[in-house]
């Protein structure tokens, strides 16, 4: 029976070796996880503000672009109904002006050939000079009037392509404005980042502490111990045998 406090003191050494291993192994890796999750949170910082500040860049661009669209479908509208104007005017009042136009020539050639019949002596015929004028004004109507249709063709494809270009400048909007809220998210999703590495930066701090309170926790209860062996009913059991 005199062993038996001897062995329970021993055991107590024992446990305290192992509980302070223990201790300082769990330290160890807790601190380790702590540098991991603080490096890792002022990465995810650093990342999530290159993709906000692209983000924020990549939202304005588009809604620039958005608007620059828009301006062009409103050109291409305007370009179009004037163009159907100009192939109109071409194919009707220009036309048919060019044509009376030649046909004034040739009735005031007809009429001048007349007056210089009447008129003696040998001099150029202005009356041949209008001939040649409505000669080369004959072809010119059909000409307008053809370039009046291929502007009204044109005008068409103009007309048909607005609204192709008026659902682009829509869709930009709506990437612009869905940036706008992605850049939101990414702005909470920083703050986040942000606080997980202060408390994981001041859990580091405070690891120290704990791991020699826990230290002298593992201690002190194997001191307990011992004592308990050493002085307790161990030890009056010890005195009783002898």
């Amino acid at each position: 029976m005199t062993r038996r406090p001897l062995v329970v003191s021993a055991l107590a050494l024992v446990t305290a070796l192992l509980g302070l291993m223990l201790v300082e192994r769990l330290g160890t890796t807790y601190r380790d996880g702590l540098d991991v999750t603080a490096d890792a949170a002022d990465v995810t910082v650093a990342g999530i503000t290159a993709a906000r500040s692209l983000t924020i860049e990549v939202a304005e661009l588009a809604a620039a672009t958005a608007t620059v669209v828009e301006g062009v479908g409103q050109a291409i509208g305007d370009g179009a109904t004037t163009t159907a104007q100009v192939g109109e005017a071409l194919r009707s009042n220009v036309a048919q002006g060019v044509d009376g136009t030649a046909g004034v020539a040739n009735d005031l050639a007809a009429f001048i050939e007349f007056l210089e019949r009447l008129i003696p002596g040998n001099r150029d015929s202005l009356a041949e000079d209008l001939r040649s004028v409505a000669d080369g004004l004959e072809p010119l109507p059909g000409q307008l009037r053809r370039l009046g249709a291929d502007l009204s063709a044109t005008s068409g494809r103009l007309d048909a392509s607005v609204p192709a270009v008026e659902t682009a400048a829509t869709q930009l909007t709506e990437v612009a404005q869905r940036l706008a809220e992605a850049t939101t998210t990414l702005e909470a999703a920083q703050d986040l980042a942000a606080q997980l590495a202060e408390r994981a930066e001041a859990a580091r701090r405070r690891a120290d502490g704990d791991l020699w309170i826990a230290r002298l926790m593992v201690v002190l209860l194997c001191g307990g111990v011992w004592l308990v062996a050493a002085t307790g009913p161990f030890r009056q059991s010890a005195s009783d045998a002898t």
